[in-house]
């Protein structure tokens, strides 16, 4: 009979192999300079690429730039995941809840720093900040990327690039 521990781990695996075979994550990271940093409190996670913090006194959700994770609840854009990867939604689902913990495990009630690449806040159109979000120096996004818990999500400006074996 398998632990909990011995399921969290093959579920981790299955993840990462799925994400290795989709072509998620293989990207290369370009630091560069952190222009604006502000310095917030993380109190909730939405999904694996949206979080909630404390900023200038109200509750605000952020949407971490360059990346795209899959969605945990039902919906027309998990259905086109799904489609998207030839896979089931319900293994859409799952991967998504997988990003979510790991963001949750690196942002929840933790002191983050959001990084405003031109130095002002900017909102998309669901008047979520856009912003790079960074524990201790650590991109969160980069770490999705790597970890094959994210896509890159290719909208400027962009601190990630596609590396050479990425799939179009």
């Amino acid at each position: 009979m398998a632990t909990r521990s011995t399921v969290t781990i093959s579920a981790a695996s299955l993840a990462i192999g799925i994400a290795a075979g989709l072509g998620i994550g293989k990207v290369a990271f370009s630091p560069e300079p952190t222009p604006d940093a502000f310095a917030v409190q993380c109190i909730s996670v939405y999904d694996g690429d949206t979080i909630s913090v404390e900023y200038r006194g109200n509750v605000e959700k952020v949407r971490l730039l360059g990346v795209d994770c899959v969605e945990s609840k039902a919906g027309k854009k998990r259905k086109a995941q799904a489609e998207k990867y030839r896979v089931d939604e319900n293994l859409i689902s799952q991967l998504g809840r997988l990003a979510k913990a790991y963001t949750s495990k690196q942002t929840l009630e933790k002191d983050v720093d959001l990084v405003f690449p031109s130095g002002r806040e900017k909102r998309d159109g669901f008047g979520r900040l856009l912003a790079y979000v960074e524990v201790n120096g650590n991109d969160i996004g980069e770490k999705l990327l790597t970890y094959g818990q994210a896509d890159l999500y290719p909208a400027p400006p962009l601190r990630f690039t596609p590396a050479p074996y990425c799939r179009e």
